[in-house]
């Protein structure tokens, strides 16, 4: 899967049974929106665990995000696990727009919010509601720079048409329905400059015996972040550090954790934000550990603590790593 600036999708499996779908939009114009998408995207990773409900996910990565973000940035999220065995899609709905499930016959169930935005307000609860998938059932996970798309009269692309896309399309596997109304919403706004992302993300929902299969397809459209990389405001000295952080994330998802690791010591205690600097620690303690860096990583993670001293994910990790390496030394 991928993730685009301010805009970001993601389909993994938890368990054999399991699949998770999700997409989210970053708004706010505080800290890059490509470092929170790839923030997000590793929360999301690390807390999604078979047996956790998605309100459950939904809380903790909130809290891990709020403790970098807080308030100058918020995620509208939908987040869904797929239990092919059971036919069930349980969902939390945090902010974003609405999620449409497209029946065979030509009905759209939505899928309304049910939950607050995501990295805005810390200890909030989450909510999980599930619905039952049938054999040709299309979950249809949208971004709003799709219905609110305009073209030169700055008319906009809307729900109605785009609905009437979907049906028009229901027919065509998943892959060719979004290359299809992405095609109809580009040729409706021609060349006119468009101010959002539009990201697509079809999943179908094929029976195979007993359990089901999907099948999916997206799209994506990028409207490019100017204040990641040119915004006048921000001193050269800070987008190239910004440009380091971002390579040093890009690395860690590639599993070079060696490369992610000198770059973060190379960046590390040059920003003047407690926000940035936690993002650093954190995710270096996380490059110490892949490496068996265990004094390390607990060191990091300490350091990050002293930045904020309530993000209850890093003391659990503090906690477990300190009787993994107790064990090993009784082991020697």
């Amino acid at each position: 899967m991928t993730f685009i600036i301010g805009d970001y999708y993601d389909v993994f499996n938890i368990d054999e049974n399991k699949i998770v779908v999700l997409i989210a939009n970053v708004c706010g114009h505080g800290v890059p929106a490509a470092l929170i998408t790839s923030m997000a995207k590793f929360s999301f990773r690390n807390h999604s665990y078979s047996g956790r409900s998605t309100s459950e996910v939904l809380k903790r990565v909130n809290e891990e995000l709020y403790s970098i973000i807080g308030k100058e940035e918020y995620l509208t999220v939908f987040y869904g696990i797929i239990d092919i065995e059971k036919g069930i899609l349980e969902y939390t709905n945090a902010g974003h727009n609405d999620v449409y499930i497209l029946k065979e016959n030509g009905n759209i169930e939505v899928l309304p919010a049910n939950s607050y935005l995501v990295g805005f307000m810390n200890n909030i609860d989450f909510v999980s509601n599930s619905i039952s998938l049938e054999k040709g059932d299309r979950i249809v996970l949208y971004t709003d720079g799709i219905p609110e798309a305009k073209n030169s009269n700055k008319d906009l692309f809307g729900y109605e048409r785009l609905k009437d896309i979907l049906l028009r399309s229901k027919n065509l596997i998943a892959e060719k329905a979004v290359n299809f109304l992405m095609n109809e919403v580009n040729n409706y706004i021609g060349d006119y400059p468009q101010n959002d992302d539009m990201t697509l993300l079809f999943v179908d929902i094929i029976k195979d015996g007993e359990k089901i299969k999907i099948d999916f397809g997206f799209a994506t459209e990028r409207i490019s972040d100017s204040s990641f990389f040119d915004n006048t405001e921000i001193s050269k000295n800070i987008k190239e550090l910004n440009k380091m952080l971002f390579e040093a994330i890009e690395s860690y998802k590639l599993s070079k954790f060696e490369k992610a690791k000198n770059i973060l010591l190379t960046i590390k205690d040059r920003y003047n934000r407690k926000s940035d600097n936690f993002i650093i620690l954190t995710l270096l303690g996380h490059c110490f550990y892949k490496l068996k860096e265990y004094e390390n990583a607990i060191t990091s993670w300490q350091e990050a603590l002293n930045l904020n001293p309530d993000n209850y994910e890093l003391r659990n990790n503090i906690k477990i790593l300190e009787k993994e390496i107790k064990r090993d030394k009784k082991e020697i």
